[in-house]
């Protein structure tokens, strides 16, 4: 459970710093993050691709997208 609150918090804080410059380059950044944590713990730490994992990235991201935009 605290894995999917970091990946979260996280991605969003990717999204909302870089996006300060870009939301284009936040959004870049915050999934080359997210893809290469994967391929670390599936190539590295032989744990897999965990999809829960993915899916709390991209609301992360989503919502640091949502806030760039409304404020």
């Amino acid at each position: 459970m605290i894995d999917k609150i970091e990946h979260f918090l996280v991605n969003f804080c990717i999204t909302v710093f870089m996006g300060y410059f870009s939301i284009i380059m936040g959004i870049v950044m915050a999934l080359v993050f997210s893809f290469s944590k994967e391929i670390y713990d599936n190539k590295i730490k032989k744990e897999g691709v965990e999809i829960f994992d993915l899916v709390t990235d991209f609301m992360g991201i989503l919502l640091g997208v949502f806030v760039l935009v409304i404020f």
